[in-house]
């Protein structure tokens, strides 16, 4: 047998190492279980407890306390929407864990875990006027694009 000289071997190596490095990717692939949106808000005068969650196949589910359950599957166009409005900011979200000024009364808690781009955030805060801090307003705008999709569905 005739040995194979290595110069052909190196660039064989070299061909197949550039083939892969072409096909990967240079932004992370969001897979369809790489996404999911837990939204809840606790508090108030009434003692509201609710819960909406977007699972990563689309599927919304909304359970509260005082209004009517719902679960269903949302808007493909609505759903691609907002995954990709939260995919794409939610990396600017600083770590978030906003309390109430002390003695502040009558107010709601919010917390949000998003599961995105490979990893996983947790956000909690109370109503903007009690606040101790400025909440950020990424988090703001995030959180007006999940309630304006939950309320659209338990309009």
């Amino acid at each position: 047998m005739k040995p194979i000289p290595i110069i052909i071997v190196v660039i064989a190596v070299a061909a197949i190492a550039g083939s892969i490095l072409l096909f990967t990717p240079s932004t992370p692939v969001i897979q369809p279980s790489d996404f999911r949106v837990e939204y809840a808000r606790t508090g108030g005068i009434a003692g509201m407890n609710e819960k909406f969650v977007i699972e990563a196949d689309g599927t919304a589910s909304f359970t509260s306390n005082i209004r009517k359950p719902l679960k269903e599957k949302l808007d493909a166009a609505v759903f691609d929407d907002l995954k990709g409005f939260v995919s794409r900011n939610i990396d600017k979200v600083p770590a978030t864990a906003i309390k109430a000024t002390p003695g502040a009364a009558d107010y709601f808690t919010y917390t949000m875990t998003v599961k995105a781009n490979g990893k996983a955030y947790e956000f909690s805060w109370v109503d903007e006027g009690v606040a101790q801090t400025k909440i950020p307003e990424t988090l703001n705008l995030i959180q007006s694009r999940v309630v304006i999709v939950q309320e659209s569905l338990i309009k």
